[in-house]
């Protein structure tokens, strides 16, 4: 199996966003924290004969990066047309079996399979406010064992909060991991060549 380097180098050759949206919050996140979502995954034993969903899966990075792990099937579900036009690129560039895109929405996921093993980074809310990632996660909640998902960090109270949150949908977040997400110059209100934001990955566990 790749190390976590070698994921990390494989997926830097794929392909992004041709025209990002920002109604959509459409950012590529940064190869490492995807290496790092994914490898502790099938570390904890949660891709490999495993079901693995990415409710917001874009360009199809995450759901690709899990599928070198073994997985039973990978389900990206995306609500753009033209990105999921370009994860289909990216599944035949990696050669990635087992790997399906879906057209849908985060909120209304066309999947009604249990045990499943959540790998996303949804959008946080900042400007489109129809849809948060905590939303996201209570949907997927109904179906998964696991949750690894994306949350904007940066201090205590948000990481009191979404631990309390978790918890009212029935996870115990085990693990919280921070890193800094580069995002490039690509909408208007973006003054600076790249902006690095705090982010946090957390990783939830069904309680029973």
């Amino acid at each position: 199996m790749l190390s976590k380097k070698e994921l990390e180098i494989k997926i830097s050759r794929l392909k992004g966003f041709v025209k990002p949206k920002k109604e959509l919050e459409q950012y590529i996140t940064p190869d490492n924290i995807v290496a790092e979502m994914v490898h502790l995954a099938y570390m904890q034993g949660n891709i490999k004969n495993k079901i693995v969903l990415d409710s917001c899966s874009g360009t199809g990075k995450i759901a690709i990066a899990a599928s070198f792990y073994g997985p039973k099937i990978v389900i990206g579900v995306e609500k753009d047309r033209d990105v999921i036009r370009v994860a289909l690129e990216n599944r035949k560039l990696m050669k990635a079996i087992n790997t399906y895109f879906v057209l849908g929405d985060a909120l209304n996921l066309p999947i009604r399979t249990k045990k499943v093993t959540v790998l996303q980074n949804p959008p946080f809310g900042i400007i489109n406010k129809d849809i948060k990632d905590v939303d996201v996660v209570k949907v997927v909640s109904k179906i998964a064992d696991w949750v690894y998902s994306i949350h904007k960090g940066g201090n205590q109270k948000t990481r009191d909060f979404l631990v309390s949150f978790y918890k009212s949908i029935g996870f115990n977040v085990l693990i919280i991991k921070e890193f800094l997400f580069t995002i490039p110059r690509q909408f208007d209100f973006h003054k600076k060549p790249k902006t690095r934001i705090s982010v946090d990955l957390y990783v939830a566990k069904r309680l029973v």
